[in-house]
């Protein structure tokens, strides 16, 4: 004989560990969304705006990006000059076909 106790929906079944990986990326990924939604129902950025705004972050980016190069030839120069070297050779070997 079947149980007729029992809950047909399952709405009884707790999950007792909510801090599982899984789950809080879950939760991020739902206040993505969230805040991706706000944003796409704000007033839209002039053209010229959201251009200088992206090209403000692509130099932040770049200029990262050559504080880190920088500090990369400096701690080791004798491996920075040989993969130079080597791409080099690379390059001048793909052009020469």
């Amino acid at each position: 004989m079947t149980d007729t106790t029992a809950n047909p929906y399952g709405t009884d079944i707790v999950d007792s560990d909510l801090e599982t990986p899984s789950s809080q990326l879950e939760r991020q990924a739902d206040d993505l969304l969230r805040s991706a939604e706000t944003r796409s129902f704000e007033t839209p950025l002039p053209l010229r705006r959201a251009v200088q705004e992206d090209a403000h972050a692509a130099a932040d980016w770049s200029r990262t990006r050559v504080v880190r190069m920088r500090s990369a030839i400096k701690d080791e120069p004798v491996k920075s000059s040989v993969i130079a070297l080597g791409v080099g050779v690379i390059i001048g070997l793909l052009l020469s076909r």
